[in-house]
């Protein structure tokens, strides 16, 4: 009985939300006589909807263009195989306007495609796949494979760990062998679509896995793209591929502040710093997926976690195996998991002490299922190495700080600025992320670089500026904040609501009550200042109520 309630009550939020698509954007439902499209990423993420549906509508308006919704799941959460069942569902849900089918028929998409591979094109994708297999060594050769120039080996390395929910990846095994024949087919199909058809536009939401796969060969056609994740929105193409490549401009665009201004931004940024370090979580710290702060517990004098010592005390900070290792681009290791087991076997022979933690554990959160694999393996490699010491996921690092840890590693965590903050040396392991350019961290050029560094860490010195720190994160989550198109985006986040419920109807409901036509007009406006800008993402500089408020 109670869920034929919450049925119904999702159904009727479902129909406010129609209302309300139907009411701002004013469409007539028609097919303009126009073979120019704009497609935009048909999924079931609900926060999404809501962002797409006002690109999607600019972007048609400004190109005279039709809406057409396409489907992006192929080897990210569905299968390759088109199926009876799966085929009939599309096809009675478009029919119907069943569902999420509704949804996007309400801001003006009146054409689904969903990508029926045919037997040519996997037989094309047979011979090419043969080919590249021939050509792969080692497992991190998958991620230099390219196609008609075009990189794709990071997409198919991290969309093949995460499509079999793996730690690494075997070049022998049939399931890659498998997953690369089905991706080659699927680029095959989009190359082909993108080639016959007048596209102006595509919009998404993940640059990762196979979703992107589209948007890699949009690129090289010059077809603009435009991605919304976490309240923020992209542009995308050769230069910028990933989503918060925004960090490339961090320096140049804070060198256009005044005195003044820089002064307000530090002061800003560390006051947030300091709520951060206080244990809070939330809109407030400018973090809104964690629950649980790793800082939420102060210095106990009593316990005590690192060995009382002369030796140099390193942290491994792990990540999340369910991640995108690949997220900026390439690092010194293809998974995470190649980079723990580098620096395991580095510690065997150490004469430095090493420590290794997990992140808090998260409950509440889908990803929870994730940190259980991380814990899984860090539990594995600390019982076959001695020299390894595990530290409690829930400790806080007051704790650690205050112990006196020396170095930390991560590839490119947040723990590379919180500990940079304190003057603790962080070494990461890339050179495609945020803290590599902004000085407040170790930055080796390569992997042998690396590996000499951290056999040599008594020599290893860094100094770092307490206003470089604050400059970063002034820029990250500040500058580049998530409520600069949307301004109550993080408002969202309260007591009932958490991370995962952005993709549910709770999202359709909230966004109904805090969105009318002039708040859409004022959205509309700045997504207008952005597009002209020709910047990477909506920023501070394209609101200037938010501007003016904080500067």
């Amino acid at each position: 009985m109670n869920n034929f309630f919450q049925i119904y009550k999702d159904l009727i939020i479902k129909n406010k939300f129609v209302r309300l698509n139907k009411k701002i954007f004013n469409h007539n439902f028609e097919r303009l006589q126009s073979n120019s499209k704009i497609l935009v990423e048909f999924n079931a993420f609900h926060y999404s909807h809501c962002y797409m549906s006002l690109i999607a509508n600019y972007l048609a308006k400004k190109n005279s263009a039709n809406i057409v919704a396409f489907d992006n799941y192929k080897l990210t959460s569905h299968k390759f195989e088109n199926n009876l069942s799966k085929k009939l569902k599309w096809i009675i849900g478009k029919f119907l306007r069943l569902n999420f089918f509704k949804i996007y028929k309400s801001f003006g998409v009146n054409e689904f495609i969903y990508p029926n591979i045919n037997y040519l094109d996997l037989l094309k994708a047979k011979r090419l796949q043969k080919k590249i297999l021939k050509n792969l060594i080692k497992k991190s050769d998958v991620i230099k494979i390219k196609i008609d120039n075009i990189l794709l080996g990071d997409l198919i390395y991290d969309g093949f760990l995460k499509f079999f929910t793996l730690e690494t990846l075997d070049i022998k095994s049939n399931d890659f062998k498998k997953y690369l024949l089905e991706f080659i087919a699927i680029y095959f199909y989009w190359k082909k679509y993108l080639t016959k058809n007048d596209v102006k536009c595509i919009v998404g939401v993940h640059g990762h896995y196979a979703y992107g796969i589209i948007y890699r060969i949009a690129f090289q056609k010059k077809i603009e793209v435009f991605t919304t994740m976490g309240g923020r929105i992209f542009k995308l193409d050769k230069t910028n591929p990933y989503n918060f490549d925004d960090y490339k401009y961090f320096k140049k665009n804070f060198s256009v502040f005044s005195k003044k201004q820089k002064k307000i931004a530090r002061v800003l940024a560390k006051n947030i710093i300091k709520k951060r370090f206080e244990g809070e979580v939330g809109k407030n710290i400018k973090e809104l997926i964690t629950t649980k702060s790793a800082f939420s517990k102060k210095y106990n004098k009593k316990s005590r976690f690192l060995n009382k010592n002369n030796k140099i005390k390193i942290l491994i900070a792990t990540h999340q195996l369910g991640d995108a290792c690949n997220f900026w681009g390439t690092n010194f290791f293809p998974d995470f998991y190649e980079w723990l087991k580098f620096l395991n076997k580095l510690t065997k022979n150490s004469k430095y002490e090493w420590y290794i933690k997990d992140h808090p554990y998260y409950s509440d959160l889908k990803y929870a299922s994730s940190l259980d694999r991380t814990s899984q393996l860090t539990k594995r490699l600390v019982k076959e190495n001695k020299n390894l010491i595990h530290l409690p996921n829930n400790i806080s690092h007051h704790q650690i700080i205050k112990e006196k840890i020396d170095f930390v590693l991560t590839i490119y965590g947040t723990i590379a600025f919180e500990y940079a903050y304190f003057n603790i040396p962080v070494i990461l392991a890339t050179k495609n992320c945020p803290n590599y350019i902004s000085k407040i961290n170790i930055t080796p050029s390569n992997i042998n670089e690396y590996k000499k560094i951290l056999k040599n860490l008594e020599n290893t010195k860094i100094k770092i500026k307490n206003n470089d720190v604050l400059d970063y994160f002034f820029m990250r989550y500040v500058y580049n904040d998530y409520d600069i198109f949307f301004e109550k985006h993080s408002h969202f986040i309260n007591k009932k609501n958490n991370w995962d419920d952005y993709d549910t109807v709770k999202f359709y409901e909230y966004w109904v009550k805090n969105i009318d036509l002039n708040k859409k007009k004022k959205m509309f406006e700045i997504f207008d200042k952005f597009y002209k800008s020709k910047k990477h993402t909506v920023d501070l500089s394209h609101n200037q109520k938010l501007y003016k408020k904080i500067f």
